[in-house]
């Protein structure tokens, strides 16, 4: 049962009707992809900004953990230093008043 040729045109005009329905715009593809292009630059260019600033944060990080070592060491001084300091003050009060009544 072969369909006839009118047939076969309307069924063909038919899918092209659902076709041009699907089809895009060669322009519009041309925006749409260059735009997909700079989003992809400003994207790289983000990463890089981002790789940036985690590589300044470990900067800081180092630095702050180098500061929180050297004050480690400042109080320890400090305790030592006081602890000398008092002993001394004892030991020169308790000769000073045993010697001078």
């Amino acid at each position: 049962m072969a369909a006839s040729v009118e047939e076969q045109i309307n069924y063909l005009a038919d899918r092209l009707t659902e076709v041009e329905g699907v089809m895009i715009d060669p322009v519009m593809f041309g925006e749409v992809k260059s735009k997909v292009e700079d989003l992809g630059k400003r994207l790289e260019k983000l990463d890089e900004h981002q790789r940036e600033i985690v590589k300044k944060l470990d900067e800081v990080l180092n630095n702050m953990a180098k500061v929180q070592g050297g004050s480690a060491v400042l109080y320890k001084v400090g305790s030592i230093a006081m602890a000398c300091g008092g002993l001394a003050a004892w030991i020169l009060q308790h000769f000073w008043t045993a010697f001078h009544p």
